[in-house]
């Protein structure tokens, strides 16, 4: 056993969880674990890229931003990851997390690759896999680096000391405001210093850009070894010009090569899996021609710029419908890679609003954030530190409401209306759903354990499988199940219903 009780790689344990799993994937169980559940990016008969397995099922996760690995600079705290956050994730019926992985732990010094660290978010990431749920490595920065000067009400992490060249900007965040930085970086100094990666500047040697593409390459490394549970990695989490105001065309000049030269490094080094990136401004172009790509933007439309009102709902379906387009553009598919986590009074409608756009759009999403620590907890929680539910709003029982999970013929249509799943599809072959987490005595059938398709109970040749997945939590037991059917050539109309 490893150090927080999880299987080590490779250790009979976890050969033993994978060989069962790959057993009831043939068995036609639900769930993960088998070589045709690896994810990979494909062109639908509409010329649309989505995310599909080995076997051809379109995926559409939801999922949630796991920061137990991210270092925040000695600012606050995280909570630690442990097996128990495995089995809560996936008694909640997410398919995915995005493991915040910080630059500043995996190059500790120039050239230094901390092996320690790896070891970690190898652990961490096995958490996960090891329920059959995707993980996706994301190299995690907020204002390019810890301790410039940042207010502390803000995020700020990735970059190591090394790597941060101020030059003789001030770090003073109330002058920081005043030339204009206020909007992301917070000081001048954190605006300079995310300029030399950008600018590619040579430090210890070598440009800025190859030492960070040597820790992408570490971490992606790490991933390979989850084998049908690798997601993929995420490039650089929020890219941002380092000139005040923002500007248009940043993203083509400065970030858009990076990422080629990424991306290249990667496939030339064996790895297989997407690469998943954030864009910044509203331009669009196909800067590589890698053909398993996705485009995970963040959606926080009335969230910081406003609160949300009546016209909430239609800026959130312009959103999506934006994020849909431009992933097209940049030919790639598309998932959301953060969304509020807010919870109570508006929240509540405005995350049902959210999820209904995923749904709608089929680009799934993964929220901000699975637990916060006391140190740095401003209401967005998914579940408490020691994995109760929150006193306030339904967050996680949002999150774990009925929903598609994957399906080889072509989705129509997704909706929920609070008490029943409807999922039109064309097409043979099979679909898999989650029919929602329910809690106490109702949490081993689920919230909407009734299927029907057109309108009758299944037949016989729809092979209907199904597997629960269930967990004591505080104060609570959370669980429901995933229902594997087949459903015939054709137009069909799928329900769960209470």
């Amino acid at each position: 056993m490893s150090a927080d009780g999880g299987p080590r790689l490779g250790s009979t344990s976890t050969a033993k969880r994978w060989a069962a799993r790959a057993a009831a994937a043939r068995a036609d169980r639900p769930g993960g674990g088998r070589r045709a559940d690896a994810l990979r990016v494909r062109v639908d008969r509409g010329g649309e890229r989505t995310l599909r397995t080995a076997s051809g099922r379109r995926v559409v996760l939801r999922g949630a931003n796991v920061i137990g690995l991210v270092d925040y600079g000695g600012v606050h705290s995280v909570v630690g990851i442990t097996p128990a956050d495995g089995a809560q994730a996936a008694a909640l019926g997410l398919t995915v997390v995005r493991l915040g992985v910080s630059w500043s732990k995996v190059q500790p010094a120039p050239g230094i690759t901390d092996q320690a660290y790896l070891a970690e978010v190898r652990r961490a990431a096995r958490v996960f896999a090891d329920r059959g749920i995707y993980v996706l490595l994301d190299m995690h920065h907020d204002r390019y680096a810890a301790n410039l000067g940042q207010p502390l009400d803000t995020e700020a992490d990735g970059a190591p000391r090394w790597a941060v060249d101020t030059g003789s900007a001030s770090c003073d965040s109330r002058l920081g405001s005043a030339l204009g930085f206020g909007g992301y970086y917070g000081t001048a100094c954190a605006a300079t210093a995310a300029s030399a990666l950008w600018k590619n500047k040579v430090v210890a040697g070598k440009p800025l850009q190859t030492h960070y593409g040597d820790a992408v390459l570490a971490v992606a490394a790490v991933g390979r070894e989850l084998g049908p549970a690798y997601a993929g990695i995420e490039l650089y989490n929020e890219p941002r010009s380092p000139e005040p105001g923002l500007p248009e065309g940043w993203a083509a000049r400065e970030l858009w090569p990076m990422y080629g030269t990424l991306i290249g490094r990667l496939r030339a080094a064996g790895a297989t899996a997407p690469v998943w990136f954030d864009s910044a401004g509203t331009g669009v172009a196909r800067f590589s021609g890698d053909p398993n790509l996705v485009y995970a933007p963040h959606v926080y439309d009335d969230v910081y710029d406003r609160a949300p009102d009546a016209g909430t709902g239609a800026r959130l379906r312009a959103a999506y419908d934006g994020v849909v387009s431009r992933a097209r553009g940049f030919g790639a598919a598309a998932v959301v890679g953060e969304y509020a986590g807010a919870r109570g009074g508006p929240w509540e409608s405005y995350r049902q609003a959210g999820l209904g756009e995923q749904d709608r759009t089929l680009s799934g999403g993964i929220v901000w954030v699975w637990k916060q620590h006391p140190t740095k907890d401003y209401g967005w929680g998914v579940l408490q530190p020691d994995g109760a539910l929150q006193p306030d709003g339904n967050l996680a029982m949002d999150l774990g409401r009925p929903r598609l999970v994957a399906a080889a013929p072509a989705v129509a249509s997704q909706r929920y209306d609070g008490t029943t799943l409807t999922v039109v599809t064309r097409g043979a072959g099979v679909v898999e759903l989650w029919n929602g987490v329910a809690k106490g005595g109702a949490a081993g059938r689920g919230r909407a354990p009734v299927l029907t398709v057109d309108g009758a109970a299944p037949r016989a040749a729809a092979r209907v499988r199904s597997a629960g997945a269930r967990v004591t939590v505080p104060g609570a037991v959370l669980g429901g199940r995933r229902i594997r059917l087949t459903v015939p050539k054709g137009t069909h109309t799928l329900r769960l219903r209470p």
